[in-house]
Parts: C-alpha cells; sequence; structure tokens
C-alpha cells in the first residue's frame, strides 16, 4: 500500500526562479544571456520530477506575487514547470497547508489563490511550532520513510462514501440561504464565489462520511461553514463617515464573527 508521505515545512522563498542576470552584469548581457539559456532550454527535454504529496508553506503572506502566481498554476495545471524540469502533481491527490498567523494581512494574499484552499482551520502558535521541532532532521532519528497517519485506500474508501451521501431538499436550501446570508452581508467585500459554495457541500458530505452517516445533518452544515468561508472573506471596515472610501479590515476576527452571524440569523431546518 502506498504511503502518505510529509515533508519539513518551508517557505515560499524556496519557489524562487533563478535568476539568470550575474552580478555587475550589463542590461544587454542579462537579455541575450536569457534568450540564449532559453533557446538552449528548448532544445533540452523536460525532466519529470514528482512533487510530495504533502507540502507545508509558512509565510505566504510575506511573499511577492509572483511565488503566489507559480503557487497558484501549480494548483491550477497540476504541474510546475521551472528551468527544464516538470514537476508533476502526485495522484489521487495532493495537500498544501498555508500556515499564516491569525492576524496576518488578508490583502496580502491573491484572492483567487485563497480561493483555492479548501478549509481553514484554527489552532494555538504552539502547537506548530511543537511540530516543527519534530519534522527537524537534526531533532529526530534518521529514518527513509515515515509511517503513515492515512493509507491511500482509506482515503478513497471515505471518498466513495461521501459520493453516496444523501442531501434532503431542506438540507439544500438550508446551505443555500447560508450562502446568500454571507454574500449579500454589508461588510463582505464581493461576496463568495461558486467554488466556495461547492466546497461547502464537499466538506460537508466529507463530515458525513467520517461521522459514517449516509445523510447530512444541519449540524454537519455549520461546522463546515466556518472552515470552508472563514479564509475566503474580504471584510470591509467600518466607516465613521459617509464620504469615506470603502477600505478592508485587516481584522480576520471578524469573518468567523460574521460566518456566526449568518449561522444564528438563518433558519435550521427540523
Amino acid at each position: 500500500e502506498e504511503e502518505l508521505l510529509f515533508t519539513t515545512p518551508v517557505s515560499p522563498v524556496d519557489f524562487t526562479l533563478r535568476k539568470l542576470r550575474p552580478i555587475g552584469g550589463s542590461p544587454s548581457f542579462h537579455l541575450n544571456n536569457r534568450r540564449r539559456l532559453e533557446n538552449e532550454e528548448i532544445k533540452r527535454p523536460l525532466s519529470s520530477t514528482r512533487i510530495v504529496q504533502a507540502l507545508i508553506m509558512e509565510e505566504l503572506d510575506k511573499s511577492e506575487e509572483s511565488i503566489q502566481a507559480i503557487l497558484l498554476d501549480l494548483i491550477i495545471n497540476r504541474e510546475l514547470k521551472l528551468s527544464n524540469v516538470r514537476y508533476n502533481v502526485p495522484k489521487p491527490f495532493f495537500l498544501i497547508v498555508a500556515v499564516l498567523p491569525h492576524d496576518f494581512d488578508r490583502r496580502t494574499v491573491n484572492s483567487q489563490l485563497m480561493d483555492r484552499f479548501f478549509i481553514s482551520y484554527q489552532f494555538e502558535e504552539e502547537m506548530f511550532e511543537n511540530y516543527s521541532s519534530s519534522s527537524n532532521p537534526l531533532n529526530r532519528p534518521s529514518m527513509t520513510r515515515r509511517q503513515a497517519l492515512m493509507k491511500q485506500d482509506e482515503i478513497k474508501s471515505l471518498l466513495e462514501k461521501a459520493k453516496k451521501v444523501y442531501v434532503h431538499i431542506d438540507i439544500s436550501r438550508y446551505v443555500r440561504d447560508i450562502v446568500v446570508g454571507i454574500r449579500t452581508h454589508p461588510r463582505v467585500r464581493g461576496g463568495v464565489t461558486a467554488r466556495s459554495s461547492q466546497d461547502l457541500v464537499t466538506v460537508t458530505k466529507s463530515l458525513a462520511a467520517i461521522f459514517e452517516r449516509n445523510f447530512l445533518t444541519p449540524d454537519l452544515v455549520s461546522i463546515a461553514t466556518e472552515k470552508v468561508f472563514s479564509h475566503r472573506l474580504r471584510i470591509l471596515a467600518i466607516n465613521e463617515r459617509d464620504d469615506q472610501m470603502e477600505r478592508e479590515d485587516m481584522d480576520s476576527n471578524y469573518a468567523f464573527d460574521i460566518v456566526a452571524e449568518i449561522l444564528h440569523i438563518v433558519n435550521v431546518p427540523i
């Protein structure tokens, strides 16, 4: 059986493209040298390398736009080309975990990239620090492979069970009312995407499969709503005067408050 493999945390700087311009070189030399290298890379066949199944990234909010664009391209196209090497996304899944502080500035992360993250989870900083320490090769005995937390057969089994989960019409309306409530909230900028609505249903079905249920219940929907929407919302600050320009509020706690407010307002099916 294939195992789920993990890597030590990496920073977006690890994806920085190699600089082609030599130190002290002239701009003309840089352009000519770059053209020559590009021609050589076209002639050379691309070597294929598989990316690890689980990738943990820190300080995504401090990365440059080009780095975030590379990551978004990797998620969408399922492969990454750097120089003459093609990095293929493993099957049947590819997991990216972005570790961000509670008070990170949401404006620093591309909204399309953030929308591609399936769910979010809040945890104490010490929890990740302990993991980072144990993940350091200097702090653990040498080993060739780690013991898998979940087998791929278990993941495939959960996937099949999730597909068979029954969704009652009242639950569908409940999900729709939640999405509409969040989308039309006066402090939510730009609403929510269709992808997030689909992800809400998928996460809820997955939770049902984990709890060994073959149908959806309102409590599962409420649990999934915060995990799916809280990291995607762009919150507008409250204007003290009518003539103020609209601006985003950097406090991420407001997103949780808005989700909780909508869950409290929407009628729960019996």
